[in-house]
């Protein structure tokens, strides 16, 4: 996956020093652009234990952005989303986490 060669359209990005709008978890934001993986991370306030991906319109798989100092071309009205990295739909109310048991 190379972040930098495509924008969700299939369109080459701009390679221009300015500022882009773009949502993460729906709320609108103001990107330098290019920026990095880790400033999208801040930027959007993306809490430990979660994600961040790069919706990909199409068939195509959300990219996942790296939280590090990966360079990322953005295009205008992008959209991103934080999930929890991982995830455990058994656990939840009336249920031990760490046995599994039922705390019935």
């Amino acid at each position: 996956m190379n972040l930098e060669q495509t924008n969700e359209h299939g369109h080459q990005p701009e390679h221009h020093n300015h500022e882009v709008e773009i949502s993460i978890d729906r709320k609108h934001h103001r990107s330098p652009n290019p920026t990095t993986g880790a400033a999208l991370y801040a930027l959007g306030g993306v809490p430990a234990g979660y994600d961040l991906w790069r919706e990909v319109c199409g068939q195509g798989d959300d990219e996942l952005v790296p939280n590090d100092g990966t360079k990322i071309h953005l295009t205008p009205h992008e959209k991103f989303y934080s999930a929890q990295r991982t995830l455990n739909p058994g656990a939840g109310e009336g249920r031990d986490e760490r046995s599994g048991n039922h705390n019935l």
